[in-house]
């Protein structure tokens, strides 16, 4: 344990130097933090994106506190009291994420290439990880994961939830300072359809005495300390960050009594999978969750569900383009049975269904004010697997998750691609259908009557 820490302030350092060159370090309280986001170093990394994923984004928050749909100013300071609540500019609740900042990646395999490694090609082609230039002090992050519970100093220490008491110094321990929730690291890609998340919260403080109370260290986050991912075949650990698809409801059943009328729908979509580090970091303090910990498992359900549907006009379907609606209540992620979430509807002929998968706890007020920030009561604001901006409810998607369109006539069971080609005497004609939900046959019409 202590040379990780004396790894870890090595990379800290060459942080610190190349930031300060460049104007960062503007959210942590004494402009001296760096708090960073490991992954690369300590051997883990996301798996290599599915067959068919687009371009490939990245971003992070914190638990609680994040908040895609508004991003402070680049250059934003925040006010000393204000900084681990991402509120920026003043009474704007900016959230605690990776903001405007550009998340640094990099190729799982040339870490280990570099120091010579043999089992560099044990790494799949196409792997990748968060390195040390990644942090929360860097210029472009919205906040500080050093969360300021109160206005109080000692909230406020550029220091992750150390066991230190902060009145009587190191070989005191107290659990009052476990003050700061966990972290999100997330890559999404541009079609849409996939995504990759894990959960953690700040590097443990000691294997063997876990309430240790001699470490005053900045601290970290370390995706390697991941638990219940996939298999890293250099550790064994369980800390590779699998991708996982963006839930697609799907119709099982789709009954009705005319093309016009009604559809009886029985819907179902896969949950999806939570990967985490399995932390539990109870808290005396009594702002926190409130009272319960900092721990990833601590937080309570970190997704839930929103089915919308919308009315289809025109073909081809573009989701920004439709008005959502919001069909029923949010659904927690883990409230499914046999890892599906399925329930019954009816809806008219030509309706397009999509599931929203809202990531981080649920905010237990509207209010964005910083009395309401600071203890977490804001929760997590617009972020979801796709980037999909805004409100839970009929906010346009910039990427909308897949859709399911439960048609009639105008929009399923529709020829398309229909080619003609003529051979000696016959002719050859081709053809695919977009879905046949009530078609019973297919007559082909050429002149003089059915072909």
């Amino acid at each position: 344990m202590k040379n990780g820490f004396k790894v870890t302030a090595v990379m800290a350092c060459l942080l610190l130097l190349s930031a300060g060159a460049n104007g960062l370090l503007a959210n942590c309280t004494t402009n001296s933090a760096v708090i960073s986001i490991f992954q690369c170093g300590f051997v883990s990394w996301f798996a290599p994106p599915p067959a068919g994923a687009g371009l490939v984004t990245n971003s992070w928050w914190q638990v609680g506190y994040g908040n895609f749909g508004v991003t402070a100013a680049p250059g934003t300071v925040f006010s000393d009291t204000l900084q681990g609540t991402g509120i920026g500019p003043a009474g704007i609740f900016s959230g605690n994420d990776s903001g405007s900042f550009f998340v640094e990646l990099d190729d799982a395999k040339l870490p280990r290439a570099l120091g010579g490694h043999p089992d560099v090609n044990l790494i799949p082609n196409g792997s990748f990880c968060s390195n040390y230039q990644n942090s929360w002090g860097g210029g472009g992050v919205d906040g500080c994961a050093d969360n300021p519970r109160t206005t109080a100093g000692t909230d406020n220490d550029n220091l992750l939830n150390t066991y230190v008491d902060p009145t009587y110094g190191t070989g005191y321990y107290t659990n009052l300072q476990q003050l700061d929730y966990p972290m999100a690291l997330m890559a999404r890609e541009s079609t849409g359809r996939f995504f990759a998340l894990a959960f953690v919260a700040n590097k443990s403080r000691g294997v063997d005495q876990p309430d240790r109370a001699d470490d005053l260290s900045e601290g970290f986050f370390d995706f390697a300390e991941v638990t219940n991912g996939d298999q890293n075949p250099i550790t064994g650990q369980m800390d590779i960050i699998p991708w996982q698809p963006v839930p697609t409801p799907r119709a099982d059943v789709v009954n009705y009594t005319s093309p016009t009328s009604p559809r009886d729908v029985s819907l179902c979509w896969p949950e999806i999978r939570l990967v985490h580090d399995g932390s539990v970091r109870p808290s005396g303090a009594a702002l926190v969750n409130p009272g319960v910990g900092v721990g990833v498992l601590d937080q309570g359900p970190l997704c839930r569900y929103q089915l919308q549907s919308a009315a289809v006009l025109a073909v081809p379907v573009d989701p920004a383009a439709l008005t959502w609606a919001n069909v029923g209540a949010e659904v927690n992620c883990g409230a499914g049975v046999g890892g599906e979430v399925c329930m019954a509807l009816t809806v008219n002929p030509d309706t397009a269904l999509r599931v929203r998968t809202i990531l981080g706890k649920k905010p237990r007020t509207a209010s964005t004010l910083a009395t309401q920030t600071r203890i977490g009561a804001s929760g997590d604001l617009g972020i979801e697997p796709t980037d999909c901006r805004g409100t839970t409810g009929g906010a346009t998607c910039q990427v909308s998750s897949p859709l399911l369109v439960v048609g009639g006539p105008l929009v399923s069971e529709q020829a398309v691609d229909t080619v003609a080609v003529k051979n000696k005497n016959a002719i050859v004609v081709t053809f695919r259908t977009t879905s046949e939900l009530t078609v019973t046959g297919i007559d082909i019409l050429g002149k003089g009557g059915v072909v």
